[in-house]
């Protein structure tokens, strides 16, 4: 496992949002760094800003979990469909279902951001109105990635509490009726 964890460590992912605009790097799937081109940033609306966060996200995922497979693949000897198809056991394939569905959600520091994410896979992202004219671009940049923390920091307390459910992993019933609570907060 020592090779797998170190493979996906180093992992890194570079993806560009749809219009060229926003690049965004992803080391070892929890250091993410996002940056505009010059000048890019003011020329944004909010929804359009939106749009592209959102799409940049879904981009960043799927080259994780292509290189995710990759390293899979290279630490287990098998090829990439091989390690790809779904697990033959049972609570293992269940989780990996759970885990799809589960909804992960953050919110920037000081609230004009929020995010939510639907197993990674899908993810809606809200501004509110008159961000880009009141904040400029580094307070922009470090309130989004504040919110993506959020949203990385939430999937992890799901996925703790989705192997609790799946593997047993004996969490107190007063820890999930927190977790559960806070989740129905937001």
């Amino acid at each position: 496992m020592t090779i797998l964890r170190d493979r996906l460590d180093s992992l890194k992912v570079n993806v560009t949002s749809p219009d060229g605009q926003i690049k965004a790097r992803l080391v070892g799937g929890d250091d993410l760094k996002i940056a505009f081109r010059p000048g890019a940033y003011k020329q944004y609306g909010e929804r359009e800003l939106e749009h592209q966060l959102e799409r940049l996200a879904v981009l960043a995922w799927v080259g994780y979990r292509r290189g995710y497979f990759q390293a899979m693949s290279e630490s287990s000897g098998e090829s990439i469909s091989e390690v790809q198809k779904p697990h033959w056991n049972a609570k293992r394939r269940r989780y990996t279902e759970a885990v799809a569905e589960m909804v992960a959600q953050g919110e920037s520091q000081s609230g004009v951001i929020q995010a939510k994410s639907k197993g990674y896979a899908f993810w809606k992202v809200r501004i509110e109105d008159g961000t880009v004219d009141r904040m400029d671009e580094q307070q922009f940049l470090s309130e989004a990635l504040s919110t993506f923390q959020q949203v990385r920091i939430d999937g992890e307390r799901l996925r703790t509490l989705l192997k609790d459910e799946h593997f047993g992993l004996n969490i107190p019933p007063e820890v999930r009726r927190r977790v559960a609570a806070r989740q129905e907060e937001q």
